[in-house]
């Protein structure tokens, strides 16, 4: 009997609460959890950040369901905070 191990590279991360970074987007998925979402960046080589949606209310409407994330082009980040139907997204930036 052999025994195989596995292992997986995962870069690090930074969360930024209430942050997203605005217009660019490289692909969605839905119902991940952050370290599926995370895998997902680093196996891309053009994902540099997450947006994620939390659990938190999004204000009076929702545009991202909790366990979206989205794969972004870039780390800049901006304070979403207070944005209606942003509200829940959270970033995570490679570092």
């Amino acid at each position: 009997m052999s025994v195989h191990s596995i292992y997986i590279y995962q870069e690090q991360y930074t969360h930024h609460v209430g942050a997203a970074v605005p217009g660019k987007n490289i692909e969605p998925f839905e119902n991940k959890s952050v370290l599926e979402c995370k895998l997902l960046c680093s196996a891309d080589k053009n994902c540099l950040a997450i947006e994620y949606a939390t659990t938190r209310d999004a204000g009076s409407s929702t545009k991202y369901q909790s366990g979206t994330c989205i794969l972004q082009s870039s780390k800049a980040y901006e304070d979403w905070s207070e944005n209606n139907g942003y509200k829940n997204l959270d970033v995570y930036v490679k570092t």
